[in-house]
């Protein structure tokens, strides 16, 4: 297993900016070198699957502010305030249908 400094310095920061936990604080790469899936509050699109049923169970992408009074959304979005959209905004609806999200941040995403 590596260290999450050497993944860190081999891979560099993580692309995708939302997927994160601790309030937005903790990307992908911060959580590196674990070696297992870890809970995160929000996902990102780069590579996501999602359940179909949550989706016929009503789990959008919101593009709309969601999660207002969700214990899983940033203190203050860096654009718009309170509330999280699409990627962030599904994650946070998922958390409410009682559903957890998980990372592979050991996982790296390639994009050509």
């Amino acid at each position: 297993m590596y260290e999450t400094s050497q993944l860190s310095a081999k891979y560099g920061p993580s692309f995708d900016r939302n997927a994160w936990t601790n309030g937005g604080k903790a990307h992908m790469d911060r959580l590196r070198g674990r070696g297992r899936p870890v809970r995160i509050e929000s996902v990102g699109g780069t590579v996501l699957l999602v359940r179909a049923d949550l989706h016929r169970d009503g789990l959008i992408f919101p593009p709309y502010r969601y999660g207002l009074e969700s214990p899983v959304i940033r203190d203050v979005h860096p654009v718009w305030g309170k509330g999280e959209i699409e990627t962030e905004g599904l994650a946070a609806m998922a958390h409410d249908m009682g559903v957890q999200c998980w990372g592979l941040p050991d996982l790296q995403v390639v994009h050509a």
